[in-house]
Order: C-alpha cells, then sequence, then structure tokens
C-alpha cells in the first residue's frame, strides 16, 4: 500500500467542532449497533439516531428535484431523513468492517471493464456519490481481483478539522484501504504530483477511481440533475482524457435493508482526443447525469447530494 504524505495541514483548519464531538458520541453507538443488530435492521436504527438532525435543506432539494408532473410522487421528509440515515449506515459497515466483518457487494458491469482494459489504456471509475459507495465499490472490485487506486482529499473521512483528520479519519480511511492498491493522496501544495501518479498508473493499464465530488479537479462543473444542477469537480473526465482511459460511472445502490448492495459499473465513455479536453469534459460530465440520474430517481434516499443539488431559476 502507498501513501503519500498524510500530515498535510492548512493554517486555517479548526481545531475541533460541534460535528466532532457528535461522532464521538455517535461511533461507539453505531459500533455496538452493528456488533449486535442483524444487518437488516442497521438503516431503522441509523434512521433513530439520526432523526434528530434537521434534514430542512436536504427536504427542500427533494421536494424541488420530485415537482415536475410527471415525477414519482415522494415524501421529500421521509427521503431527507433516509439519505443520513444511509450516510451513519456506511459508518456502521465502516465501523463492523474494523472488527472483522466483511462487507458482500454484488459487481455487475465486468464486461465494460474487461473491455475497456484489453485496450491497455487503463480505466477511470466515477464514483458516483451514493452512501454505500465509499466502502462497497471498493471491496466490490477488490473481491472480484481488480486492484483499484483510489484518488482522494487530504481530509477524507467523518471529519475536516486538524482533530478529526488525525483521530477520527484513520478510522474509515484504514479500513477502505483493505480493498485498495493503493490511495493517490492528493497534495493541495503540488496537485500536479496526484495527476502524474495516476496517469502513470492508467499507462500501465491500471484501475483509478474517483468519487464524483467537488472536491478532486481544477474546476468544479454544474452538472444538470432532472430540474437543476449539481456541482462535481472535472478531475475524473480530465484524468481520462489526459490518459486516453476509458471513464466509466459507477453507481452503487441498494434495493432494501437486507439484501445486497449493488455496484454497477455503466457503459464506459472513450475519450475523443481530437476534442479540445475541456469541451470533452463537458460531453462527459453530461453523460455521467443521464446515466446516473435514473438511479437517483428510483434511489433518492442513498444519494448523498441533495444539500448541493440546486433548482434551476
Amino acid at each position: 500500500m502507498e501513501h503519500a504524505d498524510r500530515g498535510l495541514r492548512s493554517t486555517d483548519r479548526r481545531t475541533i467542532s460541534g460535528g466532532d464531538l457528535l461522532l464521538l458520541i455517535q461511533l461507539p453507538i453505531l459500533k455496538l449497533a452493528a456488533l449486535t443488530l442483524p444487518e437488516e435492521r442497521w438503516l431503522a436504527f441509523c434512521r433513530l439516531v439520526g432523526s434528530g438532525a434537521s434534514v430542512r435543506t436536504a427536504a427542500e432539494a427533494v421536494a424541488a428535484y420530485f415537482a415536475a408532473p410527471a415525477a414519482t410522487p415522494v415524501d421529500a421528509a421521509s427521503v431527507a431523513l433516509e439519505a443520513r440515515a444511509a450516510r451513519l449506515e456506511h459508518f456502521m459497515q465502516i465501523l463492523a468492517g474494523k472488527s472483522g466483518a466483511a462487507l458482500h457487494p454484488r459487481l455487475s458491469g465486468l464486461e465494460d471493464l474487461e473491455s475497456a482494459l484489453a485496450a491497455r489504456r487503463g480505466a477511470v471509475l466515477w464514483v458516483a456519490h451514493f452512501a454505500y459507495a465509499p466502502l462497497a465499490a471498493k471491496a466490490a472490485l477488490m473481491s472480484a481481483g481488480y486492484h483499484t487506486w483510489h484518488m482522494s482529499r487530504p481530509e477524507h473521512g467523518f471529519s475536516k478539522t486538524r482533530f478529526g483528520i488525525a483521530a477520527l479519519n484513520p478510522l474509515r480511511w484504514r479500513v477502505e484501504e483493505r480493498h485498495l492498491a493503493g490511495r493517490i493522496l492528493i497534495d493541495r501544495r503540488n496537485p500536479a504530483a496526484a495527476t502524474l501518479r495516476a496517469r502513470r498508473l492508467l499507462a500501465d493499464n491500471g484501475i483509478v477511481s474517483i468519487t464524483a465530488g467537488d472536491w478532486e479537479g481544477a474546476r468544479v462543473l454544474e452538472i444538470p440533475f432532472g430540474p437543476g444542477t449539481v456541482g462535481i469537480s472535472n478531475g475524473a473526465p480530465a484524468l481520462a482524457h489526459l490518459a486516453g482511459a476509458a471513464l466509466i460511472p459507477v453507481v452503487t445502490v441498494r434495493e432494501r435493508p437486507g439484501k445486497p448492495i449493488e455496484v454497477i459499473l455503466l457503459p464506459p465513455l472513450l475519450p475523443d482526443r481530437s476534442t479540445p479536453r475541456g469541451e470533452w469534459v463537458d460531453i462527459a460530465a453530461g453523460y455521467f447525469a443521464e446515466q446516473v440520474a435514473p438511479y437517483v430517481a428510483r434511489f433518492p434516499g442513498q444519494w448523498r447530494d441533495w444539500r448541493r443539488w440546486k433548482c434551476r431559476p
């Protein structure tokens, strides 16, 4: 397992936050529940744990997203609460994994990954921001024999404070890294180094994954999703174009509690390197939204981006 410098600190980071103190209370409770409750009851337990927090912003976004006459009717407040509960359930999966429990997600779409790797240019996995993706997607690929490198920001984990990075986040990334070839940590003092490392891995026909969030990339794209937009960084498609690697959207969802988590590799988009990178990145972003939006509509309580989604004026 290879690592970049984990000591990166920003001078303007908060030392500790109220969220850190809440996590210090929640994590032991979630771990005890993970070790004692049957897995099909985890989500219901997390609804109880998360019911005291405000979900107003997320609920307003859900209501606006499904306001169109053709949309499936939803209870926006319930969807927002489920989204929060799913995030806490993912924490339970992490904590259970720390104690040796294993996830058993199902992986589909391998033929597309194999096809991409047959071209000997590697593959960039653009992982949609669903609640169970951070651990399940990595575990599914490793179980199938695919050793993935994940590009990650320094504050990846539970918290962005200095206390959280030092004391809380290792609980998460140490479990995740059991299912990775390695992590490519982005040093914000020299972000080009991570891109160069990823490009070399792809040139060796490797697999690099990047979460579709608004943190890994030089610019944030406002991608159309339903009747609005969500900000997603350009890092994954820009890297795919740079390396000539296939770009594969990844969706991670679960039909219902007690069922296996499904990790779905969607059809790849091959970069057109005769098209300017910025133009192709925009094309790729539209393709990603087109592929992922149906899963957002079907599993709205598992999508993590309701607080970042903006309704069009």
